[in-house]
């Protein structure tokens, strides 16, 4: 994972050539990049910029980096006592391998991503370790490693193709170092040409896939963009929200996911996914918020589940005029196999859903201590509910759903949904 870059260099506008600028460049994975320009000048228009202007695009080389700066904002100007003018940009888009000038759209052939427990939540590998043991238990006498390669896995889209390919590689000193590591990446290539945008957006929506099945905010650390006209792949380098709370070493193990690649139905699943984020893009936005950003008010996360419930509803039936109680029948209904045995009555738990939503926006000083915890436990039934109801539109069966049960979370969360409920009808709500 690229968590920071520092580089210095000669930056300059694509249409400016001849006024190339040293400076300074830092990424940041939580905290995004900056650009740092100087200009032996005390005129402020040397780069043919004023601080009201909207974003430009820069390019520099920087070591043997090629650079593509896009949608940079001034931020800040300072002049030095010596004359020299530093001015600073938020940068939103770094692309390293290639220059695009001014004009030039960013459309790409084809991305391919790596994310946090994607190798995991596949399930295969490349790589086969043998020990030959020693007579004492737990030690070895020999260890062999060997690699395989695999095959990738295709299915095609109205797009292009997905496929979910694997590589590895190894490194030794060969005296006291030896590492070696498997790879798993998603790539998808297009029938047309795509925009930057759009590629973000399916890069967006495999790491909510990803997030939703493993149960841990998942984050992208490697991003590739192929482009007809270029040798080699462009890499991406951007801010992505909440991508600085996981590290590649924080793995989750397998067997505490909930639902893996093979139980969505593999990259036929991915494949239904896109579709579907690409219909609910801001539903499912709202729906994973909490796994990206700071710890938010209960309140807030209650009212991220209850607005995405609704508007899965209202997308359906193209109505705006939805009520809570009637969507959250509607969805349990459609799920009821996998959604009774979390909430059991589920006339008692919508109720209680609409109650605590009309007693947040109407009374909201009749929340007491023991209000955060229900709330807790109403947004995460809420949660389950709509990630059931859009996986099932994905394709993904019943059985394969029911697996979650399993899951140490789901059985936690049904026997707190049933105390809670025995809470309520001692008349507190």
């Amino acid at each position: 994972m690229v968590d920071t870059l520092e580089l210095e260099g000669l930056f300059w506008r694509p249409d400016a050539s001849d006024r190339r600028m040293p400076g300074r460049l830092l990424f940041d994975v939580t905290d995004g990049a900056r650009l740092t320009i100087i200009e032996p000048s005390l005129t402020l228009d040397g780069l043919g910029m004023k601080l009201d202007d909207g974003s430009v695009r820069f390019v520099g080389i920087a070591g043997s980096e090629v650079l593509t700066l896009e949608r940079c904002y001034i931020s800040g100007l300072s002049t030095k006592s010596n004359g020299l003018i530093q001015r600073q940009y938020r940068v939103s888009i770094i692309l390293t391998g290639a220059h695009f000038g001014v004009g030039e759209s960013l459309d790409f052939s084809g991305v391919s991503v790596q994310l946090t427990d994607l190798v995991q939540w596949v399930g295969r590998s490349s790589l086969s370790i043998d020990l030959r043991p020693k007579d004492e238990p737990g030690e070895a006498q020999g260890v062999k490693v060997r690699y395989l390669s695999l095959s990738p896995i295709e299915a095609d889209s109205k797009d292009g193709s997905i496929a979910v390919k694997f590589s590895g590689r190894w490194q030794t000193d060969f005296f006291s170092k030896f590492e070696v590591e498997h790879k798993c990446a998603i790539d998808y290539r297009f029938h047309r040409l795509q925009p930057l945008a759009n590629i973000i957006g399916i890069c967006t929506s495999l790491r909510n896939l990803v997030t939703i099945c493993v149960r841990a905010p998942a984050a992208i650390h490697d991003t590739r963009l192929v482009h007809p006209d270029l040798d080699r792949p462009v890499s991406l380098h951007m801010q992505w929200i909440g991508s600085g709370s996981r590290r590649e070493q924080d793995i989750v193990h397998r067997s505490k996911m909930p639902l893996t690649f093979d139980d969505i139905g593999g990259v036929e699943g991915i494949r239904s996914w896109l579709e579907l984020a690409n219909k609910y893009s801001q539903l499912v936005a709202m729906l994973v918020s909490h796994w990206y950003t700071p710890p938010l008010y209960q309140e807030q996360r209650y009212f991220n589940a209850v607005v995405a419930a609704e508007m899965l509803v209202r997308i359906r039936q193209k109505d705006n005029r939805v009520n809570l109680g009637a969507a959250l029948e509607d969805l349990a209904q459609e799920v009821w196999r996998l959604f009774e045995p979390l909430v059991g009555d589920l006339k008692r738990w919508v109720r209680e859903v609409v109650q605590t939503r009309d007693n947040n926006v109407v009374h909201p000083g009749l929340r007491g201590n023991k209000d955060g915890h229900r709330l807790y436990l109403l947004s995460e039934s809420i949660y389950a509910l709509v990630v059931f109801a859009l996986l099932r539109e994905c394709g993904v069966s019943i059985e394969a759903l029911k697996k979650s049960h399993d899951h140490l979370y789901f059985k936690e969360l049904a026997a707190d949904l049933a105390t809670s409920a025995e809470w309520s009808r001692g008349g507190r709500t």
